[in-house]
């Protein structure tokens, strides 16, 4: 097993930068458990595998394979973070082996987004971003947008919009950013609106074609 990667600060590089790239080296061309990513990124790495297993789901696609194990696992580490503990899952989520096809894809795409991020993400809005119920109001958040995450839903950008919302949360957790928990309550505000909608409006065309309306 590895070492676990230390958050060292003042350094050029983004913590998690090192982090993901850390974490491409170390498990290119294998399979690997969530168990393994977990201890890679450390006891401080919470928000990072929570971003991790959620960024692939902000491309405006449905990967459901992958939504519902990568929904619990974020769903188990929501409920970790708010209790202020460090990251953990249940042993079936945790054993559950990534391909290293999959994996590669997975990390590759995860920096890929990170460098961008990164570069636009830093500690502001101190009223909000310092505020003792920002961890704990983000936590709840990323909870309730995983288990929207982990519905097999047919609907267009049903993955998408809550994985955006718990990047967003995850984000202004680390980095004390409090525009981008603002901007991020809208996007889950967004998601469960839409769809909320586009069930209600399939419900009516249903009724309506069969003549029940």
């Amino acid at each position: 097993m590895c070492a676990p990667f230390k958050y060292a600060k003042g350094k050029s590089e983004h913590p998690l930068t090192t982090a993901f790239i850390s974490l491409q080296k170390i498990y290119r061309g294998r399979d690997v458990t969530i168990f393994e990513i977990r201890e890679t990124l450390g006891q401080e790495g919470t928000p990072a595998l929570i971003i991790l297993l959620a960024l692939p789901f902000c491309l405006p696609i449905s990967i459901p394979i992958l939504s519902i194990p990568f929904g619990l696992s974020i769903v188990f580490l929501g409920r970790r973070m708010l209790d202020g503990q460090p990251p953990q899952l249940p042993q079936k989520i945790g054993e559950r082996v990534i391909s290293a096809a999959h994996f590669d894809k997975l990390i590759n795409l995860t920096i890929r987004w990170w460098i961008r991020i990164e570069k636009v993400v830093h500690r502001r809005f101190h009223l909000i971003g310092r505020a003792r119920w920002l961890k704990t109001c983000s936590a709840w958040l990323i909870i309730l947008n995983a288990l929207i995450l982990c519905l097999p839903l047919p609907i267009p950008l049903s993955n998408t919009l809550p994985a955006l919302a718990i990047v967003g949360f995850s984000l202004a957790t680390i980095e004390e950013d409090g525009l981008c928990f603002i901007f991020s309550a809208a996007i889950s505000l967004l998601g469960a609106g839409y769809i909320v909608s586009f069930v209600l409006l399939g419900k009516i065309a249903f009724l309506r074609y069969f003549g029940i309306i």
